[in-house]
């Protein structure tokens, strides 16, 4: 997908360049912006938008669509319930937040509960 992106994004940078006459200045194409960190920053987060997309991919082929939305929202519940944790200070904990997160996380464990024993019943009869 970020490859996909990058010739129009280009096109965007370049007209909006243009557009702007003489005085654009295009500040990615300097060198002296880039160094050695920087570079690998960004090669690790394409790296991992790689991985990432890989294993959507992989979790779409070899399950539903919907077992895919509820892993995605299960992740979701686990990274929010962490944040509360670790940014405690910054997040207020109404009750509704804590019920929204707990239902949240709850359903996702009772249907991935519900699959393993889908899957189990179907690998004893097959």
């Amino acid at each position: 997908n970020s490859l996909l992106a990058v010739p129009f994004l280009l096109v965007c940078i370049l007209s909006l360049a243009v557009a702007r006459g003489a005085k654009a200045q295009l500040g990615f194409l300097e060198a002296e912006r880039y160094n050695v960190s920087l570079v690998g920053m960004v090669m690790v987060a394409n790296m991992l938008g790689v991985a990432l997309n890989y294993t959507m991919y992989a979790c779409i082929r070899h399950n539903s669509a919907l077992t895919t939305s509820l892993v995605g929202h299960s992740k979701t519940a686990v990274q929010t319930a962490m944040g509360f944790f670790v940014l405690a200070k910054d997040v207020d904990a109404t009750t509704n937040y804590v019920v929204g997160v707990l239902l949240n996380f709850v359903g996702g464990v009772l249907f991935s509960v519900a699959k393993y024993k889908q899957a189990s019943a179907e690998g004893a009869q097959g």
